[in-house]
């Protein structure tokens, strides 16, 4: 099963979540004992959760995980134009 992550591009970090106490909103990255965010496989989700999460194409690129006996394996081939898209119909 596939699912979509975010990675900073200038760190490689995993996007783990998000802090809403703040104004903008601040990231967490996934470590030992944080795991990563996972949005399910649609260009629709994935964008809404990266305005709702503050999530700009600038700063991360979405990377598609595979789920394979328990373990992640990010396997960044592709960036999803669908996503990038989707993103700038439903900012504007």
């Amino acid at each position: 099963m596939f699912y979509i992550g975010f990675q900073n591009k200038k760190t490689g970090l995993l996007l783990a979540g998000t802090n809403f106490n703040f104004s903008p909103p601040r990231h967490l990255y996934a470590n030992n004992d944080h795991a990563p965010l996972l949005v399910a496989w649609d260009p629709t989700t994935v964008a809404l959760e990266m305005i709702r999460r503050n999530i700009t194409p600038r700063v991360f690129r979405p990377v598609e995980v595979a789920l394979r006996g328990g373990e992640l394996d990010p396997r960044d081939q592709r960036l999803i134009l669908d996503i990038y898209e989707d993103f700038k119909r439903q900012r504007s």
